[in-house]
C-alpha cells in the first residue's frame, strides 16, 4: 500500500473491525481525542489522511504506516503506546 493513500480494502476492514468488536466508531474518536466527523471522512474515504488530524487519525486506524522517525509523535497523538 503506498504510504500516501488509504486504501479501500483496508478502510473496509477497519470498519469491520469496529462492527466485530462491537465499538462505536465515535467512541473510539472521542477516547483517542480526534473529531468524530474526520474520523468518519477518513472511513468512507472522503478524507484522504494526507495531512494534519486526518493523518493521524488514518495512523491511529492503522489505514497507513508512518516512517520510523515519525511514529513517537504519530503515537502521542492517537492515545496509543508503542506496547500496542
Amino acid at each position: 500500500m503506498d504510504q500516501f493513500v488509504v486504501d479501500l480494502n483496508a478502510r473496509l476492514k477497519r470498519k469491520q473491525r469496529f462492527f466485530t468488536d462491537g465499538q462505536q466508531i465515535s467512541d473510539w474518536a472521542q477516547a483517542h481525542g480526534f473529531n468524530r466527523d474526520l474520523v468518519y471522512g477518513v472511513l468512507a474515504g472522503r478524507t484522504k489522511g494526507q495531512r494534519g488530524e486526518a493523518h493521524r487519525i488514518a495512523v491511529a486506524l492503522g489505514l497507513k504506516r508512518v516512517e520510523p522517525a515519525y511514529q513517537h509523535e504519530a503515537l502521542a497523538h492517537s492515545g496509543r503506546d508503542d506496547s500496542e
